[in-house]
């Protein structure tokens, strides 16, 4: 294992950086296993003026994880591969690793006694599969303050993340029982994107016990996600240089490809009020666009950003056991977009078969049933509260009522299979 790190930092009491790097290696206890990690940081921050500040802040970073079996039978989505491990205990001391002639031995003579398990290290020598992270994380912010009290700040940020798969299977093992015969090669890439763009306006008013915070702003979220994948199979050479698609003799499987994307929009503000540190109120106002859901809909929320209220206290002075009242409400509602990409609509897919003239057909059905009256699902809270102290505190009692009703809730209800449809349909529930 190697694991390397490096900084250097400094600035001037106006300007600030700092540029980092690190590097990560280790090998798995098992042949083909091992993880590689570097990645580099560099951030900056300058306030140029009492006007204009401005920082920024990136982060490279590269992975490559080499994997082997190591649960299981090697079946099920996303399994790695027979268990290496498994194979290994299951394998008896009485069974060799090799031949005489220095090939690996796969099953043993009497495989209804010793059993008719992989040899896990021929296993272990030919699993080749590999993934790759390239990610490239940033931010950037401006902050301007025009007049006393009042500063307007544009934060962006983005995040790039490309993923690459690639795994080779090739042919191995004894005549007898031959594995992965035909060999093959599967890849897939996926290239993921997403923004978010910021913009607030903040102002702060003092004077004497009132206290009054004002922010304004919108937001914009941006994400993208698109994937491709090919497989071959056939290779008449199996070593390293000839491990790629171009190569591949046997007749091609259809590749396959996806996009998806989705956006969120929001204007929002909010004010807080307190007097003499006693009392305070605060509430937040949200307006949201969600390309989710039905497009001519927009939620529009309200909630305190803290509860409202208070201490009475004062107003309790004859009454010397009780040291502390206050009192404590919330009133609001919260909005809920998670049902995955284009539940307002249905999508069409490969996949389907019709007949014509007595022949079976490929052709396009309907993937998933879409709800066009899809919407925000909104919750609905109401809290208050008193906390009560009796003798300097020393006892302190404290009582809370409160109350969630959930409207319009999203739910994916899987639908019947003579509807002809493979996906579920977006339902919208009610619970409190």
């Amino acid at each position: 294992m190697t694991n390397l790190q490096m900084s250097v930092s400094g600035g001037s009491e106006n300007t600030q950086y700092i540029i980092s790097a690190s590097y990560f290696t280790q090998n798995g206890m098992i042949q083909n296993s091992s993880y590689d990690r570097f990645n580099v940081r560099t951030a900056i921050t300058s306030t140029l003026s009492s006007l204009l500040k401005f920082g920024t802040n990136i982060n490279l970073a590269y992975n490559k994880t080499r994997q082997v079996g190591s649960s299981g039978d090697g079946f099920g989505a996303g399994n790695p591969g027979p268990s290496v491990v498994r194979y290994a205990l299951f394998r008896t001391p009485t069974t060799p690793v090799y031949d005489k002639t220095g090939n690996y031995v796969d099953l043993p003579d009497h495989p209804e006694f010793f059993g008719d398990g992989l040899n896990p290290v021929g296993l272990a020598a030919n699993t080749n599969r590999n993934f790759y992270n390239y990610s490239v994380l940033g931010d950037a912010f401006v902050e301007i303050s025009p007049v006393k009290n009042l500063k307007i700040r544009s934060d962006i940020g983005t995040n790039l993340l490309l993923t690459e798969y690639k795994q080779f299977f090739p042919t191995w093992g004894s005549p007898v029982r031959l594995q992965n015969s035909p060999n093959s090669l599967a890849q897939s890439f996926a290239n993921n994107f997403n923004y978010n763009w910021t913009n607030t306006a903040t102002y702060n008013w003092v004077i004497g016990k009132h206290s009054l915070n004002l922010l304004a702003g919108s937001e914009a979220i941006y994400s993208d996600t698109r994937q491709l994948s090919a497989s071959g199979k056939t290779f008449v050479n199996q070593m390293p240089p000839f491990q790629y698609l171009d190569n591949a003799t046997g007749l091609p499987s259809p590749p396959g490809s996806n996009e998806s994307h989705w956006a969120l929009f929001s204007l929002f503000s909010r004010i807080a009020y307190q007097y003499n540190d006693k009392y305070l109120a605060s509430f937040n106002f949200r307006r949201d666009g969600s390309s989710r859901l039905d497009p001519a809909t927009v939620m529009v929320t309200f909630f305190p950003d803290r509860p409202a209220g208070g201490s009475i206290g004062a107003f309790m002075r004859h009454v010397k056991p009780i040291s502390l009242l206050k009192l404590r409400a919330s009133l609001g509602q919260l909005g809920n977009q998670e049902i995955g990409n284009y539940a307002y609509t249905s999508t069409i897919g490969s996949g389907g078969y019709y007949p014509f003239g007595g022949v079976s057909a490929p052709g396009y059905t309907i993937v998933s049933k879409g709800n066009p009256g899809v919407k925000w699902e909104t919750s609905t809270e109401a809290d208050a509260g008193l906390d009560i102290g009796f003798f300097n505190n020393a006892l302190l009692v404290t009582v809370d009522y409160y109350h969630k009703k959930t409207t319009n809730m999203l739910l994916s209800i899987p639908e019947p299979a003579a509807q002809a449809a493979r996906g579920a349909l977006p339902k919208m529930r009610e619970r409190s």
